[in-house]
């Protein structure tokens, strides 16, 4: 079941990302791109119906999140639209550091919405969801 699980996640992360990327052109090495209208910000897994579910979280719960959530956006919000002023190895780098200080944050507002079977499970689901990023940067961890 949790390899059912963890596939499914895998494969769902894998059409996101084709899906986000489909059309565009192509990038052209050392030359800066217009930024995307995709959602900048990292995936908010809670709001995913398997994992809310999973998670068995409350509607406070989902509420008290949201509100985490447009908060921690609004705090990144100019970092992340500078993104699209910078090159790709720039973007990257800066992408991975925005990100890892994002998730910090939002975690650190979150600690006092789940308790605690939720949030290692919450951890567990954001490791599996980041698929190789989570081994070269501490996107899930608590603070």
């Amino acid at each position: 079941m949790r390899l059912r699980t963890s596939l499914g996640l895998v494969c769902g992360f894998a059409l996101v990302l084709s899906a986000a990327y489909a059309g565009q052109p192509p990038a052209q090495p050392g030359k800066a791109q217009p930024a995307t209208t995709t959602n900048l910000y990292p995936p908010t897994l809670y709001q995913m119906s398997d994992v809310s579910k999973s998670l068995k979280l409350t509607p406070e719960q989902v509420n008290n999140l949201n509100k985490i959530t447009e908060q921690t956006q609004a705090r990144y919000r100019d970092d992340y639209g500078k993104l699209g002023s910078l090159t790709d190895a720039e973007r990257f780098a800066r992408a991975q550091e925005l990100n890892q200080k994002y998730y910090t944050d939002w975690n650190k507002g979150a600690r006092d919405v789940f308790n605690d079977t939720q949030r290692t499970r919450y951890q567990q689901l954001a490791y599996q969801y980041g698929g190789f990023n989570t081994l070269y940067t501490q996107t899930c961890r608590s603070n």
